[in-house]
């Protein structure tokens, strides 16, 4: 076999595996050390920076275990550096509507429709009871949101319907932690350091957020502010299980989807040649 079919081969692999466990669609990964932040998914969905409330360059998640996940010390300078979000300041960065169908297509009105899994590393800093923090808001009039809440539980809200808040609690003041949830045709399952945190609660309603702008560190209506350290936000179009979830855990995706998918297009090419 030449090289060329080796080459295709091998891209339209990674195209196919790709597709396989959906595409990720949005990825932040918050390296950046001053102004807006970049989508790394190749969908250009840029993060526009609020006037204050940021503090770039920060820690991010350190080698260790964390539940059932384990980030060793390569994939924890892989992470890079995190971005500290400041409440009182009103720190977040937007991405508009018309930079976001790709995201407000993941769920459409009724519970029957659509999947996504949302996630993110974390680290709240004075987040009392009866307060929520939203690391990632859709809207301002439907859609989705995820945060934590009351201290030490995890949040997600189908907006103007339900508030899906965790009973199960885990130490997020002060302390690095994995968050995910799924969306999956109405059903929604939350996860905590790759371990299922809340398990399937039916959404009766979705309002969809036609309209929207996407906010990274609060809703999209300027309200529930983050305090504290984000990093490595992705967004996939599929609802993924609990043993994908651990993988992209502690996965720095690259080349991106776009790229992979550049790639497998450049391979049937030279097939061709």
């Amino acid at each position: 076999m030449n090289s060329s079919k080796l080459f295709s081969l091998s891209a339209l692999s990674l195209l196919m595996l790709a597709s396989a466990d959906g595409a990720l669609v949005a990825y932040w990964n918050l390296n950046e050390s001053s102004g807006n932040v970049a989508d790394s998914s190749g969908n250009g969905l840029t993060g526009t920076a609020s006037a204050g409330g940021l503090t770039y360059s920060q820690g991010s998640v350190t080698a260790g275990t964390y539940g059932a996940l384990t980030v060793d010390s390569t994939t924890a300078a892989a992470f890079g550096s995190s971005v500290a979000f400041t409440r009182a300041s009103s720190g977040s960065f937007t991405v508009p509507g018309t930079a976001g169908g790709v995201l407000e297509s993941l769920a459409e009105a009724g519970p029957s429709t659509g999947s996504f899994t949302v996630m993110a590393w974390i680290n709240t800093s004075g987040l009392p009871a009866s307060t929520t923090y939203r690391v990632f808001g859709t809207g301002p009039n439907g859609g989705w949101g995820l945060g934590v809440a009351n201290v030490d539980r995890l949040k997600f809200t189908t907006f103007g319907n339900t508030d899906y808040l965790s009973t199960g609690t885990a130490g997020f003041n002060g302390n690095w932690h994995h968050i995910a949830v799924t969306w999956n045709n109405g059903t929604v399952t939350s996860y905590v350091d790759g371990n299922v945190f809340a398990l399937g609660s039916a959404a009766t309603t979705f309002t969809d957020e036609a309209g929207t702008i996407f906010r990274i560190g609060s809703n999209s209506n300027n309200t529930d502010f983050f305090n504290g350290r984000i990093d490595e936000l992705k967004i996939y179009n599929t609802a993924m299980n609990v043993n994908q979830i651990r993988l992209e855990a502690v996965a720095v995706p690259e080349p991106s989807v776009a790229l992979i998918g550049s790639l497998g297009l450049l391979a049937l090419v030279r097939r061709r040649c």
